[in-house]
């Protein structure tokens, strides 16, 4: 099968290649290019506006054009869009870490991921991460593959992506959209520039997203699998008659979500007692349950849903200097999460049928938890860097950032799997401090060769306490604890670096060469119970070549992409059997892969588009890894997390005028993703997701003189149902699935 989609791959590439990703230019979209040539796409993955075509590093860009007309609301809904990376299904507290090139998040409270992610410049804390997930009135989306540690930082070894929201215009203009879709969801967004004068202007934004849910709940039958979001933002821009600008964002975020998990293997429970004696993780469901489940079907004693709000600013100011500019990034963020999960996973009865009520006294016996997480951080970052497009660019900079985070989560077990019932509590606290200096530029040795060169020196400590406390819930006495865990300062520096060679073979032709070194910081485990219940940093070596063309008169644009990354203590997570995670080292990994894009306009209203990717993610070393049922094995050798061997993507879009002032568009589109394993130290047929496709499709009708379209749009067209992702719940797997076929119409005015 792989060497069928390789063959079908490299075929349509030849002609089409590239990523729907790619950016439209600030003039308008690629595709509406009246020439029929694909035309430049700015970004700023190196702190400065380039062309895509001149950057040399894998990039792929996502326009708010192409956000509305994929009909994606968050994050998750470009998976496939972008060539080597996954965004899994959100699980339990909203938390869905994102898979770069095989590297994966956490998942965890008080750890950032290795996926760095900046909104209007600014770094987004983990815990307050969930506000990128809805794209509300977003310029452009940056997907950068690869260690990004010299300019985005640390917590940045498998890559960055980098959101920029819209701007206030130069004159009164806006939008306003709404969409209905079934399984039922709706969503009104807008948003308004208002031109205050000719220096000062304000945009406006906000967005209301309402999913009742695609999965029924047997248990209360009530709808789960939704969520409704809310996102407000104000824009203000002040560009003086002076060398100064400045522009301030102001964010308000919450989101309410009610997940539709299962647990997703063989569960026999006892007449009495203590209901799970003998765990058995690693035996799938009968067929029938499955099938069930895949159905959207669950039985759930506990509703799990969680609640998050997010208030944010970032201030960004630029003073011209002529041939030099100075740069400043603040950024001021709080989060809440408050939550409730199913721990359990079941209903009333075990996979085999026999109930969960406790014969003696007619109790049920279930397990769920609670948490409760804040958090709040400040980041500076200043630069100096040249202007301009120089023989030398150029740019030093200094950043800090402080953190702060507090965890209350408390595990309640009613005789599920103890004998009594008891609530396991954790409790912990941490103060995050990180500073850096770095430099990077690029130097033309000649007008077609040039050399990137980028170091950053990273100080971070990190202060953490924590207390365990198991309580007998019948008499209140106290079994355990409290155990404290109050290390003292915890230290870690880096120096990151990036050296590479480019060859601009033709003005639309970049060759490339990229060595370069990242670092993620270490940590402590909110769940860990012991003296130092802590994790070491990670670290990334990586080699990658590329190529980057325009071909047949710019009507065909392509990037192709090797590269070869080397992990040191590479963190991966493990559940504990008692409930929660913690994040363990493997001792090493290997990943290699390619990743090829592109786009081509064989004729002027026709626009094929495309991306394949080909990942090898194995443990080198990983001996005393924590299983999902508790035990240690040895993963050497196994398949990192999350993480298909292939996937590919395809589309075509075909646009044509009905009239003067008619317009249609039509596309269509296939994703298509390899099967992956959930857990990189268990690889049983439970714990992986079959290899799937989905079909996508959009109609749109545009009036051109009043700015008016209508659109009929569909995601899963086939109703393709799978396993999308899973965690660990008391040592057994628990299921999130993919949603079933989505149709809707959106309606949408501009003035």
């Amino acid at each position: 099968m792989p060497r069928k989609i390789l063959l079908t791959t490299a075929a349509i590439s030849a002609l089409i290649v590239a990523a729907q990703a790619q950016a439209q230019p600030t003039t308008g979209a690629a595709a509406q290019n009246n020439s029929g040539q694909i035309g430049d796409i700015v970004v700023t993955a190196q702190k400065r506006s380039e062309s895509i075509s001149k950057v040399p590093m894998s990039i792929t860009a996502v326009s708010a054009a192409q956000l509305t007309s994929s009909a994606s609301k968050n994050l998750e809904e470009l998976q496939g869009i972008v060539p080597g990376v996954t965004f899994p299904k959100q699980t339990t507290y909203g938390g869905a870490p994102i898979v770069i090139r095989g590297t994966s998040g956490q998942g965890t409270f008080l750890e950032d991921d290795p996926v760095a992610v900046y909104v209007d410049g600014i770094y987004q804390a983990s815990n307050s991460r969930f506000g990128v997930s809805d794209l509300t009135d977003v310029q452009s989306v940056e997907i950068v593959r690869g260690p990004q540690g010299t300019l985005q930082g640390r917590n940045a070894t498998a890559g960055a992506i980098l959101i920029r929201t819209v701007d206030p215009g130069d004159e009164l203009s806006g939008f306003v959209r709404a969409s209905l879709a079934d399984p039922l969801e709706y969503r009104v967004e807008g948003a308004v520039s208002l031109p205050v004068s000719d220096t000062f202007g304000i945009r406006l934004a906000a967005d209301h997203f309402d999913e009742r849910g695609y999965a029924r709940n047997l248990f209360n039958n009530q709808h789960i699998g939704g969520q409704v979001a809310s996102n407000f933002r104000a824009v203000l821009k002040w560009e003086p008659d002076s060398p100064l600008s400045v522009r301030l964002a102001l964010n308000y975020q919450q989101l309410s979500n009610r997940q539709a998990a299962a647990r997703w293997a063989a569960t026999t429970v006892t007449t009495t007692g203590r209901a799970v004696v003998a765990p058995t993780p690693y035996v799938s469901l009968p067929g029938a349950l499955e099938d069930q489940y895949l159905d959207s079907k669950l039985d759930l004693n506990i509703t799990s849903h969680n609640k998050q709000k997010s208030p944010s600013a970032a201030l960004e100011l630029h003073y011209d200097l002529g041939s030099v500019e100075i740069v400043s990034l603040t950024g001021l963020s709080k989060a809440t999460n408050d939550g409730t999960a199913d721990s359990d996973g079941l209903g009333t009865v075990d996979t085999n049928g026999v109930s969960l009520n406790d014969t003696a006294n007619g109790q049920l016996r279930q397990a769920f938890n609670q948490g409760h997480i804040t958090g709040n951080q400040q980041t500076q970052e200043l630069r100096l860097q040249s202007v301009g497009n120089g023989r030398f660019k150029w740019l030093v900079g200094l950043f800090g950032s402080r953190a702060f985070d507090k965890f209350a989560f408390d595990i309640t077990n009613r005789k599920f799997t103890t004998a009594i019932n008891q609530v396991a509590a954790f409790r912990a606290r941490q103060v995050n401090y990180s500073g850096a200096i770095f430099a990077d530029g690029t130097f033309k040795l000649i007008d077609e060769l040039s050399v990137t060169g980028g170091i950053r020196y990273t100080k971070e400590s990190k202060l953490f306490s924590n207390s365990f406390t198991v309580t007998n819930l019948d008499t209140g006495l106290v079994l355990t604890g409290p155990i404290r865990s109050a290390p003292p300062r915890a230290k870690w520096d880096d120096v990151s670096y990036r050296a590479g060679l480019n060859y601009q073979v033709t003005p639309d032709t970049l060759l490339y060469v990229n060595y370069s070194k990242g670092f993620k910081s270490g940590g402590f485990n909110a769940f860990g119970v012991g003296p130092t219940p802590a994790f070491n940093p990670e670290k990334l070596n990586s080699f990658e070549a590329g190529l980057k063309a325009y071909f047949l008169d710019r009507r065909g644009y392509v990037a192709i992409s090797g590269y070869s990354n080397n992990y040191d203590n590479l963190q991966v997570t493990a559940g504990v059997p008692t409930g929660g995670v913690i994040v363990q080292n493997a001792a090493s990994a290997k990943i290699k892969g390619f990743e090829i894009e592109g786009e081509f306009k064989p004729i002027d209203h026709l626009t094929l588009s495309g991306n394949a990717a080909y990942t090898d993610a194995t443990y080198s070393s990983f001996r005393n890894a924590q299983a999902v049922g508790g035990e240690l094995v040895d993963a050497t050798g196994f398949r990192l997390p999350n993480t298909p061997k292939w996937q590919y993507f395809v589309q075509a879009d075909y646009g044509m005028d009905l009239t003067s002032s008619w317009r249609a568009n039509l596309q269509l589109s296939w994703r298509w993703r390899d099967m992956v394993y959930f857990f990189g130290t268990n690889q049983s047929r439970n714990l992986r997701g079959e290899a799937y496709g989905e079909l996508g499709g959009r109609i749109e009708l545009t009036q051109t003189d009043a700015q008016f379209s209508v659109a009929l749009y569909a995601r899963n067209l086939l109703d393709r149902r799978v396993v999308a992702s899973e965690q660990v719940q008391f040592a057994y797997p628990v299921a999130f699935f993919n949603e079933p076929r989505v149709v809707g119409v959106a309606l949408s005015k501009k003035f």
